[in-house]
């Protein structure tokens, strides 16, 4: 109580004091707003710098992929076409599936030969170590061997090629190495209506 006094009698002496007192006590206020201002200002000056650089950034990778993925469809169209000119020779077949894994290792896990009817012709699933040690007179290796059941994607990816139409399916990640992969589907001949061949790719993402 005798505090409040003394700041009655104090405030009540002097102009100047109160003069002082109300200087004072706007340009606390002053600052404190121009703080406050400055805070949300500079807040916002980097949310939008820093969307404008995930937004660039977005934009760099999805071309990238864009990329990636357009160079590898074209390899298996190009594949497609040379597998075509070569039908009636399986082991020429074998020789350039087995030459595209081996030229681009970290792209292709897998490449399928398939007829018409669905029937595997060519299958080269094989860990890339045990086909970059086979040698090219042993390519009989590939084309003697049993056909394998075929995994569901690259079923469903043949289906949907069948009406003579490429297909990319999305990416899904492998029940094994939990890798993200997906299928480019390429028919032989590259026209519309029934193929003789189908070609698909496993490409890793």
């Amino acid at each position: 109580m005798n505090l409040i006094n003394r700041l009655r009698n104090w405030w009540g002496k002097s102009l100047r004091r109160k003069a002082l007192a109300s200087t004072l006590t706007g340009t606390v206020f002053f600052l404190l707003l121009l703080g406050t201002l400055s805070f949300y200002v500079g807040q916002s000056s980097l949310c939008c710098e820093v969307n404008l650089r995930n937004s660039q950034l977005a934009t760099l990778v999805a071309r990238e992929i864009e990329t990636y993925f357009g160079n590898a469809q074209d390899q298996v169209r190009l594949l497609a076409y040379q597998l075509e000119a070569a039908d009636e020779l399986p082991s020429r077949q074998a020789r350039l599936m087995l030459e595209l894994r081996r030229l681009f290792p970290l792209t292709y896990r897998a490449l399928y030969l398939l007829d018409g009817e669905g029937q595997l012709l060519i299958h080269l699933a094989d860990p890339l170590e045990d086909l970059l040690t086979l040698e090219d007179e042993d390519v009989t290796q590939i084309t003697d061997r049993p056909p394998i059941p075929l995994p569901d994607q690259v079923s469903t990816a043949y289906r949907a090629a069948r009406d003579g139409a490429p297909f990319l399916s999305p990416p899904h990640v492998t029940a094994d190495d939990r890798v993200p992969i997906v299928y480019v589907t390429i028919p032989t001949p590259i026209e519309p209506g029934q193929p003789e061949r189908i070609v698909v790719a496993e490409i890793d993402v």
